[in-house]
């Protein structure tokens, strides 16, 4: 029996709602981290929270409307979509600097700093966690070399 999809969507909706707060909260230890790092600024904690958050419903919009104009544009040859994603990676580096620019009374050029920094910090969690994932799934055996 297939469940009624009224039921199904307030689920996803709240489901949804929660993890855009869980990774609000991550970026903005992320941004509050980067600015220490990069300018020896600190931040309060639920400036950088709504600073990331609203960046993050922006960049969705923007995100949205490009990937479906990409989407339909190269439905053919999704080959061709690989530099419009990379473009998008610069349009959402330029828009969260913008918001942490306007929020925190930096100059563009200290935003656009501390915004490398924060990339800088996902980048080097990402490679610690993959690394200590795949040396996990090695030592159990579940990956074979």
């Amino acid at each position: 029996m297939r469940p009624d999809p009224a039921s199904v969507v307030p689920f996803f909706l709240m489901l949804a709602a929660l993890g855009a707060f869980i990774g609000g909260l991550v970026s903005a230890i992320v941004l509050r981290a980067a600015a220490h790092w990069a300018l020896r600024l600190e931040i309060e904690f639920w400036s950088a929270f709504g600073t990331v958050f609203f960046a993050s419903l922006v960049n969705g919009a923007i995100g949205f409307v490009a990937g479906l104009a990409m989407s339909t544009a190269f439905h053919e040859n999704p080959a061709l979509l690989l530099p419009g994603e990379l473009a998008m990676l610069l349009v959402n580096f330029l828009v969260l600097s913008v918001f942490v620019s306007a929020r925190h009374t930096l100059t563009f050029r200290q935003a656009m700093k501390v915004v490398l920094y924060m990339y800088l910090i996902v980048l080097l969690i990402v490679v610690v966690v993959g690394a200590a994932v795949t040396g996990a799934l090695l030592f159990t055996g579940v990956l074979r070399h």
